[in-house]
């Protein structure tokens, strides 16, 4: 995978984030790509430090104008940008960009813009079954909470119905063990094509499972 970007994308409640940071204490090849960060500055002061490059609005809207961004997005209070810049250091420096996609939408963007690089894609999902018993315990008392995240949980899950997986994702990992677990498996199963497809088909008939 040298010389290649990497983009996860994770369904809702995969905690595919956490598997990232995992991967990259595993194997230092890999290395995580901060996000620039716009807002006013006044309210980013009590919140540092923080896991962004902050700047202000106006910086960042001069680098949307510079087309310094590989992909950028806006919430309501801040603005989050991944830039070209960033992604090419990581290169310089030996490592493999890791990418977090919030979106299927987002990843097909990151790989229309990658500066003729090979980018490969990952895909991490949880079954709802290992995902409810993780919510049981951390919101115990609050079903309404436990209820409304399964719905976006499920949500996730079967919107995957309609992309075809074979073709949007180069990997898939199910991310029912802990996260150094499910990055060692990774790491093990990245050349190999049997594991690959066999990851696959898993999601595949799962899916199958939910629609039945």
């Amino acid at each position: 995978m040298e010389g290649q970007i990497l983009v996860v994308y994770g369904t809702m409640g995969s905690r595919s984030e956490v598997l990232i940071n995992a991967l990259a204490m595993l194997d230092t090849r890999f290395s995580k790509v901060t996000l620039h960060r716009g807002s006013d500055v006044g309210s980013l002061k009590d919140q540092r430090p923080t896991d962004f490059f902050d700047i202000s609005k106006e910086e960042f809207e001069t680098m949307v104008t510079d087309e310094a961004f590989l992909h950028f997005f806006r919430e309501e209070e801040y603005s989050y940008g991944i830039t070209k810049h960033v992604v090419e250091q990581k290169k310089l420096e030996g490592t493999i960009p890791v990418i977090f996609s919030r979106t299927i939408k987002e990843l097909e963007e990151l790989r229309e813009k990658s500066l003729g690089e090979k980018i490969i894609t990952l895909l991490v999902w949880e079954p709802m079954e290992t995902i409810e018993k993780r919510l049981l315990k951390s919101y115990k008392g609050n079903p309404d909470k436990i209820m409304s995240t399964m719905g976006q949980v499920k949500e996730s899950l079967v919107s995957l119905a309609d992309i075809e997986i074979e073709k949007s994702f180069d990997l898939v990992m199910e991310h029912s063990r802990s996260p150094v677990d499910a990055g060692l498996e990774l790491l093990y199963a990245v050349n190999d094509e049997d594991s690959i497809q066999q990851e696959k088909q898993k999601l595949k008939m799962y899916l199958g499972q939910l629609h039945s």
